[in-house]
């Protein structure tokens, strides 16, 4: 009898995303906007695709609450890209897996996302859009791990990216952007140790938990 198939290691496409972002090709930078989805998704892509352009890096695109297949202008834009080796599309990733693979973070700044980019020891660029996101960005400018905020708002565009973009890509690894971006990563990962144990000690010094409720 023939040998069983070999099982698919990249049954969800992740040997194919991991390839992307280890290539030995231009930079990839993650976007990702979350639950903020974008009201037209072929603008979405172009000003990503303009962003890399002038950036001089390739994507990954985490659509998030995006949909990019409704829109046959959208599929277009997105096969071409991918063709051409500048773009890959993602509905979500692991954080924790995937940020630290990636040469800067461009994202909506959502807590659980900033969080997670804070973990990943990678620089930046906060584009909020609302809510607690504007703080949370300006919160990574001193923090140092980002150069500005750029909003996504109806003044957003390429350019403004691009610009904050090749801010990080151009220290190489090497400059005071990434150099903090490490050092706060060792920092929140050293913090998150314990997270369980502090929290339980919290709520049993206030009263609301004794060991018998455990």
């Amino acid at each position: 009898a023939a040998p069983a198939a070999e099982p698919r290691r990249d049954s969800g496409g992740a040997d194919e995303l991991l390839a992307f972002l280890t290539a030995r090709a231009a930079p990839a930078a993650y976007f990702g906007f979350g639950s903020m989805p974008a009201p037209d998704s072929v603008e979405l892509l172009r000003l990503v695709l303009g962003t890399c352009a002038a950036a001089r890096c390739r994507a990954l695109l985490v659509a998030g609450w995006t949909s990019l297949s409704t829109d046959a202008a959208c599929v277009a834009l997105v096969a071409e890209a991918t063709a051409a080796g500048t773009l890959i599309v993602r509905q979500s990733v692991d954080h924790a897996a995937i940020l630290p693979l990636c040469s800067a973070i461009v994202h909506h700044c959502g807590v659980g996302t900033f969080a997670a980019a804070l973990r990943s020891g990678v620089p930046q660029v906060p584009s909020p859009f609302m809510l607690d996101q504007p703080y949370n960005a300006q919160l990574a400018v001193r923090l140092g791990v980002a150069p500005e905020v750029v909003p996504f708002d109806t003044k957003i565009s390429a350019a403004k990216l691009a610009r904050a973009l090749r801010t990080i890509l151009d220290e190489e690894g090497g400059g005071p952007l990434c150099e903090r971006a490490r050092a706060v990563a060792e920092q929140v990962r050293a913090e998150s140790a314990h997270t369980v144990e502090h929290f339980v000690a919290a709520v049993e010094g206030a009263g609301l938990l004794t060991p018998s409720d455990v």
